[in-house]
């Protein structure tokens, strides 16, 4: 019996640099000769083209010999094709100036809109060096439950941890939630190896209250949250940040961020950076620590979930 051949996208292109940053999307932090600015874990300003930077070797790949080696890396073709439009569509909604109250306001989203953004999403989380490092952790937890010590975990491994990741998260933002398309009033916001987001490594359960916060251009920011308890209606809502704020989003792909950040103009003061691991935002409750939250992040979330069009807000 003769075997079907591969489709093209399936076929394992070995020492092929798989980009994190999907290039379509990065580009849109680049400066007017194309090179977008970077700052190292070392400090050190250096600006590179898109296609030079973030990207790992064999990421998407799972490399374990002979006939069993596969890729994973057609799985992203789709939101790849799609992030430009998608930037377009939330960098061309109507923004009002900041204002302090009353500033969110329903956006018109439809199916096809919410999966595109959804498949953008869940693309990215899966592929952040956040996940690559959750996955390492819980490898080597497990080995040193085992009594060994400073195990190297190898690329397949974390990549065969991946693997059944996205189609499960775009699922489940696709479900239900309401994003909050985020515009920066003053300033720029910037990217990073890592952003806020509380997505498991397993695709099984199902992401529990799941929420993110992703920056898709200096301009435009996604909040995405499902509490267990919200209003069905906007799916979408924009509005204005201030300086602040846009401040407040900066420092956070900081905490997250180990080895690499990435802006337009604005240049960011260095803070959380400095530390050079992958860190997040707590604060301490009755219940013990809870992750990914601050102050500040809460109340801009209950802002967005406070609004709904079935009367005052």
């Amino acid at each position: 019996m003769v075997s079907p051949p591969l489709h093209p996208n399936k076929v394992i292109r070995y020492g092929e640099k798989h980009h994190w940053w999907p290039i379509g999307l990065s580009r849109g932090w680049a400066r007017g000769d194309g090179r977008i600015n970077t700052i190292s874990q070392h400090g050190v300003p250096k600006a590179y083209f898109p296609k030079e930077i973030a990207k790992i070797v064999d990421g998407h790949n799972i490399l374990v010999g002979g006939p069993w080696n596969e890729t994973f890396e057609h799985q992203f073709s789709e939101p790849d094709n799609n992030i430009p439009s998608v930037v377009r569509w939330l960098e061309g909604l109507h923004a009002e100036p900041y204002q302090a109250t009353k500033r969110v306001h329903s956006v018109d989203m439809t199916d096809n809109d919410r999966l595109k953004l959804s498949q953008c999403l869940a693309s990215l989380i899966v592929r952040n060096p956040t996940m690559r490092n959750s996955i390492i952790l819980s490898v080597q937890g497990f080995h040193q439950r085992g009594g060994i010590v400073d195990y190297q975990v190898p690329g397949h491994l974390i990549s065969a941890n991946m693997r059944d990741l996205y189609s499960t998260f775009v699922r489940s933002i696709d479900r239900s939630g309401r994003f909050a398309i985020l515009v920066a009033g003053e300033g720029e916001f910037i990217f990073g190896d890592g952003f806020l987001h509380n997505f498991p490594i397993t695709w099984m359960p199902e992401p529990m209250n799941p929420v993110c916060l992703v920056p898709l251009s200096p301009k435009v920011s996604i909040l995405f949250q499902r509490p267990s308890s919200m209003w069905a209606e906007p799916r979408a809502v924009a509005l204005t940040l201030s300086r602040d704020e846009v401040a407040f989003c900066n420092d956070t792909v900081q905490v997250y961020s180990k080895d690499w950040l990435y802006f337009r103009t604005e240049m960011p003061e260095i803070t959380h950076f400095r530390d050079a691991k992958h860190m997040q935002w707590g604060m301490p409750s009755s219940w013990g620590p809870r992750p990914h939250t601050t102050p500040l992040f809460e109340r801009l979330k209950d802002e967005v979930l406070a609004h709904h069009p079935y009367g005052d807000d």
